[in-house]
């Protein structure tokens, strides 16, 4: 028997975003880089025999930084006042650091910006 798992503990980018503004709406595009830590586990193990507890015969675990790009796209509303609404998708392509090299991220939020 033998297993393995990786999880990505944190990810983090860092982009530039430009946009055409219409009405209350700000539609945008973003470009830059993208970071994950990823954390692997993996076992093998020997069921048909009892002469190891539990039928682990070894493990290894490995923890690592991988770095990437970003493309994403967004619209932004202004809601009232200082405050604003968004809705964006971001792909992360971490190359062939992955299994799954790609990573699709939705976020949605509300902003209030500050004014001096």
């Amino acid at each position: 028997m033998a297993s393995a798992e990786a999880r990505i503990s944190w990810i983090s980018t860092f982009a530039a975003r430009a946009g055409w503004t219409f009405d209350r709406w700000l539609v945008y595009g973003k470009v830059g880089a993208a970071w994950a830590h990823v954390d692997v586990d993996a076992s093998v193990g020997i069921n048909s025999f009892n002469s190891f507890p539990g039928g682990t015969f070894a493990t290894v675990s490995a923890s690592r930084t991988i770095s990437g790009w970003m493309l994403g796209v967004g619209a932004e509303y202004a809601l009232w006042g200082n405050w604003t609404g968004k809705v964006e998708y971001d792909m992360l392509d971490f190359g062939n650091n992955l299994t799954d090299s790609t990573v699709h991220v939705i976020k949605a939020g509300v902003n209030y910006r500050f004014r001096l």
